[in-house]
């Protein structure tokens, strides 16, 4: 009986072929959606452009701090730079008194702390503090906020010097029919132009349109923008803002008298309600710079200076009533020109915008919670990506049958035994 060969010893024993078991693609959940929120425009990261310090949506004059870039904070600062600039103003102006009683204007025995008289030299100081108000609102609004000092003037960003000359042909008629109605009301005396006369007249001609100006862009411009900054809604915010603002330029003139302080609150209400329909300051400097050079260019003629000044109780009377009808009908006629005109009261000078994407704050279980940046609308609550079903799992195939040998044997440790 013969035995088998033995077996090679480089050979190698086939193995059973095993057929891949195919898996399914795992399914990835979609990113989540980035939505624009109030921590997205605060953050500035390097090599992104920052918010626009302007409104994005259309807004008022009053409304024009509702901006991307703005912040509760900053308003909140702006309004305590505006009350100690005004406070270092004032304190400056007030040494122009010793002037007065330097050149013998002023009597010093006079000067009492409840009354202070005013002479020509405390008045043109008063005038220029106030004057200097239209560089101080810009340039803090400007860097405070971002915003820059244009768009204190008008909601186009600039100073509308047309619109400012139609509104004088409106108003300068109207003032000369009040004064010469003053005039026949109570006759003025004899005029005369001596030297303290002629300063006077130099002063008001030079200093007072800036100081009428100054107090506009202050009580009707910064003041009010300060306080609707903090309200959405544009129709409140202007009540909200203009209210204390007027109330505050009422104060500041220091009058005890009932009719004067009506005078005062209802003069500012006014000029508010003008800016917001007119979408700027012009109008508002008009009528402000017409009414103060109609009060004071008298005064140089005829004197009075000090009188003027003097705002105890009993000072006026209803006929204060005839100047505010006149500044009512010229209110009227600028806002009716600006409507027919189609003078611009809207601004949206970013318009087209879009914030650049940061990651939202993650409420449940992760998922985006949308919330509205200072300044814009609200942001469109990002739909909640649907649930892709996965795809069955496809059973294994059964492994291929291994060959059967030629010859079939008894295999010991892989190799056959010797025959």
């Amino acid at each position: 009986m013969s035995l088998p060969p033995p077996p090679d010893p480089g050979a190698r024993i086939p193995e059973q072929a095993v057929a891949p078991v195919p898996v399914a693609p795992v399914p990835v959940a979609p990113a989540p959606v980035a939505v624009p929120s109030a921590a997205g425009y605060a953050l500035h990261r390097p090599g992104a452009e920052k918010p626009p310090a302007v409104p994005v949506v259309e807004r008022a004059h009053h409304h024009f701090l509702r901006t991307p870039r703005g912040r509760w904070w900053k308003s909140l600062l702006l309004l305590l730079a505006v009350g100690a600039a005004f406070l270092v103003i004032s304190v400056l102006a007030s040494f122009a008194l010793f002037l007065d009683v330097a050149v013998g204007w002023v009597d010093e025995a006079d000067i009492t702390l409840d009354s202070v008289p005013v002479g020509p030299w405390l008045f043109l100081a008063n005038n220029l503090a106030l004057a200097a108000f239209i560089p101080a609102s810009m340039l803090l609004q400007w860097a405070i906020t971002g915003q820059r000092p244009g768009w204190l003037s008008s909601v186009t960003g600039r100073f509308r010097w047309g619109w400012l000359l139609r509104c004088l042909a409106v108003v300068v008629p109207l003032w000369l029919l009040v004064l010469g109605l003053g005039f026949l009301l109570e006759p003025p005396g004899e005029a005369q132009l001596d030297g303290r006369g002629l300063f006077l007249l130099i002063a008001v001609l030079l200093t007072t349109p800036f100081q009428a100006a100054g107090e506009e862009y202050a009580f009707r411009g910064l003041i009010p923008r300060v306080v609707g900054s903090w309200i959405p809604n544009s129709g409140v915010a202007f009540i909200v803002g203009a209210i204390p603002a007027n109330l505050v330029f009422m104060l500041l003139h220091g009058a005890a008298d009932l009719w004067l302080n009506i005078f005062y609150f209802s003069f500012g209400m006014l000029l508010s309600v003008v800016v917001w329909r007119t979408g700027g300051l012009e109008a508002s400097v008009a009528i402000h710079v017409v009414n103060n050079l109609v009060a004071l260019l008298p005064i140089a003629f005829l004197g009075g200076l000090e009188e003027s000044f003097q705002r105890e109780a009993g000072a006026a009377g209803p006929e204060v009533l005839i100047s505010l009808a006149g500044l009512l009908i010229a209110a009227g006629l600028i806002v009716l020109w600006a409507r027919l005109g189609k003078v611009r009261r809207l601004g949206a000078p970013a318009a087209g915008w879009v914030p650049e994407a940061a990651p939202a704050p993650a409420g449940v279980f992760g998922s985006p919670v949308p919330m509205p940046a200072y300044g814009m609308p609200p942001a469109p609550v990002p739909a909640s990506p649907t649930a892709q079903p996965q795809p069955a799992m496809p059973a294994p195939s059964a492994p291929a049958p291994a060959p059967e040998p030629a010859e079939s044997a008894p295999r010991h440790g892989g190799f056959a035994p010797p025959s």
